[in-house]
């Protein structure tokens, strides 16, 4: 077994994505057994849950999560066609409005 300590920033939350909650950064677990939880071009994880030792990821204020953005879309003004969906260098995806 294998351990790693992933450096994050102090005062950044961390949600679960397993179970879904989310916790600050220095309660987070080191990450066991890392080499065999990742995948190619998948984000890289802020540690290991507390509470059921899946991978964290950090919250971002910035953005939204990526998998909310076709629905933050939706959810603006309820015409999706005047809008696109750009795409930042976080995890998430950055909703752009078009000029109508």
């Amino acid at each position: 077994m294998t351990q790693c300590y992933i450096r994050v920033d102090e005062g950044t939350r961390h949600r679960c994505d397993n179970c879904g909650k989310v916790f600050d950064a220095d309660e987070l677990d080191m990450i066991t057994d890392i080499q065999e939880r990742l995948t190619p071009n998948s984000p890289v994880p802020s540690g290991q849950c507390p509470e059921c030792s899946c991978l964290t990821y950090q919250l971002r204020t910035d953005t939204p999560p990526h998998n909310s953005a076709v629905g933050e879309i939706a959810a603006d003004d309820g015409d999706a066609s005047k809008h696109c969906l750009g795409r930042n260098t976080g995890m998430g995806g950055k909703i752009l409005k078009r000029d109508s």
